[in-house]
């Protein structure tokens, strides 16, 4: 008979046996660090995070929410996040996974609704990171000066803190335990 558990240091088994598998509030205070620190440096206002389709990761790297459909996360540091997601059925897990966000279902419209929600914010210049389609982007440059982050986002993401080395850790151990 073949042992198939996991073979993980207590500390790596406490973060398995949680409800949804999530990073700690200083993981995502230090994420959030960084991507303050590349807005700084481009003189963004705000920051839209996009994931679409499943494209583009920054979501999840952010929020915790894996993105399934368009989800447009709206950063200011400091600020509470605020996502507009699509699907309607996907809106009550996005509430239950997505840290220290203000999840909003998108209608249908969450490319205008996020929009709406920045000109009430009034930025000047928005960075923007993740996947958004031509349309959608021309809608967003209209309203407000736009800077591309996506290769900020790819450096930040190559730097991996203890706790991200930890996950790959977990994602080894599944994987050897499937080889077993």
């Amino acid at each position: 008979m073949t042992d198939n558990t996991l073979q993980l240091e207590p500390r790596l088994q406490t973060i398995m046996q949680q409800q949804y598998p999530r990073f700690s509030a200083a993981e995502y205070a230090r994420r959030h660090q960084a991507l303050a620190a590349a807005m700084t440096k481009h003189g963004c206002d705000h920051l839209l995070v996009v994931t679409d389709h499943r494209a583009g990761n920054a979501v999840q790297w952010a929020t915790g929410w894996p993105g399934t459909v368009e989800a447009y996360v709206i950063f200011k540091p400091a600020e509470q996040m605020v996502m507009h997601m699509e699907w309607h059925n996907h809106f009550p897990l996005g509430r239950k996974i997505a840290t220290d966000v203000d999840v909003r279902w998108g209608e249908h419209q969450g490319i205008t609704k996020t929009i709406a929600e920045l000109k009430h914010r009034g930025p000047k210049r928005v960075g923007i990171i993740g996947p958004l389609v031509v349309s959608k982007f021309r809608q967003l440059e209209a309203a407000f000066e736009v800077v591309m982050l996506d290769a900020e986002y790819t450096q930040l993401r190559m730097r991996k803190s203890a706790e991200e080395i930890d996950w790959l850790r977990i994602g080894a151990a599944l994987s050897d335990a499937g080889l077993r």
